[in-house]
């Protein structure tokens, strides 16, 4: 049965060589620099993705931008997205005083 899992002869010069490069005996690039480099090609695509999920947002609100001036409701809670004191302001308006 272990013949049937043997593990072709390339792999096993690959494997060698791979060694050698690990241990400085060789050129090339080591195991754990591979693994940093998949690991960064990995985080620059997720966040290429992100940017573009991003950029999909930023038309649709932009697209949206005519409809609000429409609603009066909606320009005054874009006001309040866009100016973070406005927030403090409206929350100690609207806040009861204690009985």
């Amino acid at each position: 049965m272990a013949q049937d899992f043997e593990p072709a002869e390339t792999a096993v010069w690959q494997w060698v060589r791979q060694a050698k490069i690990d241990a400085g005996q060789r050129d090339g690039r080591a195991s754990s620099e591979r693994q940093g480099l998949e690991a960064l090609r990995r985080d620059n695509r997720r966040l290429r993705e992100d940017v573009d999920v991003l950029k999909g947002a930023h038309r649709v609100v932009d697209a949206m931008q005519p409809m609000w001036a429409n609603f009066s409701g909606l320009a005054s809670l874009r006001s309040v997205v866009i100016r973070p004191s406005v927030i403090s302001t409206v929350s100690s308006q609207t806040s009861s005083p204690p009985r």
